[in-house]
């Protein structure tokens, strides 16, 4: 089924009923998500540091309007129930099950005797061929979701960089600590409030923007609360 579909079979008023009717019939057909998103190329410039052709990359991703981006939320929150519910059934401990990809990830080199790290997660061994491709079936899926919702949502971080300009930390650090955030904002996002999700995106990309200057514009650090 192709995730654009599948969001059009989601209830954005009655989410838990439809999403439960919704992960059985996937399950029991053994249907995948598959992804089609569209990317129009960049147009060409002439710029000569990375920090502009990278501008030009972001200005060149479509952005979603209202609508789009509560169905686009409602299909990521829709696969990561799918995930969650893959790793229970291949072993994973409670803590693992709920660990969000991308931000809560296990930092462990090595597992326990008779487990072995697989998909953001300790599994067991010898854990069956189908349930170990479904796991990274379902993973990456909600990977690609994930990543397609904060990339259309990149343009936030250079909307609200130009008030930084002048702060003392180069706007390459900027940029790369205000992408990092949007993982956290997507890991935090409850659609279910009616707030839009680059409002909820702004907020951390602020925060982002500021714990940066606190902790990289003086040759001593300075705490945040000094």
């Amino acid at each position: 089924m192709l995730f654009l579909d599948l969001i059009q079979r989601l209830d954005l008023d009655d989410f838990d009923t439809s999403s439960q009717s919704l992960l059985l019939e996937l399950d029991r057909n053994g249907e995948g998500v598959e992804f089609a998103f569209q990317r129009p190329g960049a147009k060409s410039g002439q710029e000569n540091n990375l920090l502009s052709m990278y501008r030009r990359e972001v200005a060149a991703i479509p952005r979603m309007d209202r609508q789009e981006e509560f169905g686009f939320c409602m299909g990521v929150e829709f696969l990561w129930m799918r995930l969650k519910l893959a790793r229970a059934a291949s072993g994973f401990s409670e803590d693992e099950i709920h660990r969000y990809p991308g931000v809560d990830d296990l930092k462990c080199t090595t597992c326990p005797s008779g487990r072995e790290r697989f998909c953001l997660g300790c599994a067991p061994v010898d854990l069956a061929g189908e349930l170990r491709a479904r796991l990274r079936a379902r993973t990456q899926e909600f990977v690609a979701a994930r990543n397609e919702l904060m990339e259309r949502h990149l343009f936030i971080v250079f909307r609200l960089l130009e008030r930084y300009r002048y702060s003392g930390v180069p706007m390459e650090d900027l940029v790369q600590e205000a992408n990092f955030s949007l993982f956290k904002a997507v890991q935090g996002f409850d659609f279910k409030r009616g707030v839009r999700f680059k409002t909820y995106a702004g907020y951390w990309v602020l925060q982002a923007f500021l714990t940066a200057i606190y902790n990289q514009s003086r040759t001593v650090r300075v705490p945040a609360y000094i």
